[in-house]
């Protein structure tokens, strides 16, 4: 269990608590405001770890992490590129674009026969923010546009890999994540 303190003017409550295998409403009520009022300049606070590589379809630039609570995250996401559908096997993770657009679609699996459905398909600007945990469903991500877009994402807590399915008829297959750069240099 982690219980964070977090000063009154940023969340209506002034403790949360996180437990490994739930994440409890208050949490994701006073996380996921904090993440809408982030303001970030581009040329100060996150351009020295926005790593792009157009042979990919989008890069994993680590911030920063404690390897036990939390990871920080930059996504680069190159134009009309897109990550496979995938599971969260954490708590949860917060995501905010920071320049251009980004689409995410939710899936849920069918009764019947366990097939991907799509449930939901939204487009972000700048500024918008996201929160998906399992219990919301699958999703995938990408940059439905011409430029390039790039995403801060928080994951609470951190892991090594996940399941993803490469469409909506296919049986998931385990990936282990790998980091393009950490701490603004490549790995």
């Amino acid at each position: 269990m982690i219980c964070l303190r977090v000063p009154g003017s940023i969340c209506s409550c002034s403790a949360f608590a996180v437990n490994s295998s739930h994440v409890h409403i208050r949490f994701c009520c006073c996380l996921s405001p904090l993440i809408r009022r982030l303001n970030l300049n581009a040329h100060q606070d996150w351009k020295a770890y926005a790593h792009f590589d157009t042979s990919r379809h989008y890069t994993r630039n680590l911030i920063a992490t404690d390897h036990t609570n939390y990871t920080l995250l930059l996504l680069c996401w190159n134009p009309g590129q897109e990550s496979p559908i995938h599971d969260h096997p954490c708590d949860g993770c917060w995501m905010q674009v920071l320049q251009g657009q980004i689409q995410e679609c939710r899936y849920h699996a069918r009764d019947e026969d366990q097939q991907l459905k799509c449930t939901q398909d939204k487009t972000f600007d700048e500024g918008g923010t996201v929160f998906i945990e399992d219990s919301l469903g699958l999703h995938k991500v990408g940059n439905p546009g011409k430029v390039p877009a790039v995403t801060l994402h928080l994951y609470a807590p951190p892991f090594a890999s996940c399941k993803i399915w490469l469409d909506e008829t296919r049986q998931p297959s385990k990936s282990s994540i790998c980091n393009y750069s950490e701490y603004g240099r490549l790995v």
